[in-house]
């Protein structure tokens, strides 16, 4: 996992072409890289009684997929794709159903997939980004001019590639009353070089914050990586979105298709993403075109769908221990509702290639929502456990 965040931040174009190859030359390898793991995630299933695993990230898919070949007793298992394409190695997954982005069907078709295992629910994100967020209500809030124009620069989790000479770049070219507001997340290097004195007031630096979908409202458009998470919260706010810096592999099948789609306009050059940028703000008819064709694109809340899926799970097995592999915080409420909804058990713990929440961070949301879990008020030795009801 490491080896793969490192390859897709410092060097996308090998990243990139790994990714291609894959594509081009599907493999058993991948799916046998896993097989070390799958005898102990078996029995950690297992002995834990879990009658659903839920993964969002292939890797986690993978190692149950494997765990599946060491018996038949393992509990129904289930993908939910996060990018808009089939990534290489998902054809490989031993799943009962994958969840997937609407439209595309015929592509994981194409890549092997059964058709009757294909539920298009769409891309799951925050419950919060559904919800009404009023252009004025939002710039209010952030204490942002009624009238200015607001240019958002999402970084991304994952980095933005070279934004430095972006932003100057946009500085320089845009009318001198647009605001740049600047998401950098846990970039602290970029945040302090964005906050030296001798840019304009005009720059606004954000560093981690949880109003991004304030942001996204309050802002005329939204200029980000093609990530699909991002992407889909940016559908769902309704915000004309400029994609930048795409990295060779789902990044760019993200940025085809929903540029295809009329849902944002692609740019693979600095003289490209000015472009763009010029094109929607001085041309509100152009932004609202782009935002009729979100809302027509757009799924219904996805994570509404897939918690509506695990209700309906329990309903039908009320003895059923549900375990979530990954991928809570894409859930409402950083996947308390999940739990909620009936889902019983959870991977805690930092994992896979972004930070999760923290055990203890668990532990006291299940106190909160008032359920126990297994290992007490132990801090799981600061490794990954399953948490209950």
């Amino acid at each position: 996992a490491k080896g793969h965040v490192y390859l897709y931040r410092k060097h996308p174009k090998v990243y990139g072409f790994g990714y291609r190859f894959g594509e081009d030359h599907p493999s058993a390898s991948v799916y046998k890289s896993f097989s070390p793991y799958a005898r102990a995630i078996m029995e950690y299933i297992l002995s834990g009684q879990y009658d659903a695993v839920i993964s969002v990230h292939v890797f986690a898919a993978l190692m149950t997929s494997a765990a599946k070949q060491e018996t038949d007793r393992m509990p129904p298992t289930y993908f939910v794709a996060t990018d808009y394409c089939c990534s290489p190695s998902v054809e490989q997954l031993d799943v009962d159903a994958w969840f997937i982005p609407k439209g595309l069907s015929g592509v994981f078709v194409r890549a092997g997939i059964p058709a009757d295992r294909l539920r298009e629910t769409g891309i799951p994100v925050g419950a919060a980004c559904f919800e009404p967020h009023p252009r004025g209500e939002a710039r209010r809030l952030l204490g942002l001019p009624e009238d200015a124009p607001v240019i958002l620069i999402a970084s991304g989790s994952m980095g933005a590639g070279h934004l430095r000479p972006m932003i100057l770049r946009l500085l320089l070219t845009l009318p001198r009353n647009t605001l740049f507001a600047v998401l950098t997340g846990t970039n602290e290097k970029l945040f302090n070089f964005l906050n030296m004195d001798w840019f304009p007031a005009r720059l606004l630096p954000q560093t981690f914050t949880d109003k991004v979908p304030h942001w996204m409202a309050a802002a005329d458009i939204t200029i980000t990586k093609p990530g699909g998470l991002t992407s889909t919260e940016a559908m769902a706010i309704r915000t004309p979105v400029v994609f930048m810096n795409a990295v060779p592999g789902p990044e760019t099948h993200n940025m085809d298709f929903l540029s295809a789609q009329g849902c944002a306009l692609a740019s693979h050059n600095g003289r490209e993403l000015v472009r763009s940028v010029r094109r929607l703000l001085f041309d509100p008819a152009a932004r609202a075109e782009m935002r009729k064709a979100q809302t027509e694109y757009m799924h219904e809340n996805a994570a509404e769908e897939i918690l509506r899926t695990i209700a309906l799970f329990r309903f039908i097995n009320p003895e059923a221990n549900i375990r979530l592999a990954a991928g809570r915080k894409l859930l409402p409420k950083n996947g308390a509702e999940a739990f909620l909804c009936g889902a019983s058990a959870s991977i805690t713990g930092n994992m896979l290639t972004t930070s999760g929440t923290t055990i203890k961070e668990d532990l006291a949301l299940l106190k909160k929502l008032g359920l126990s879990n297994e290992y007490g008020n132990s801090d799981c030795g600061g490794s990954c456990h399953s948490i209950s009801r």
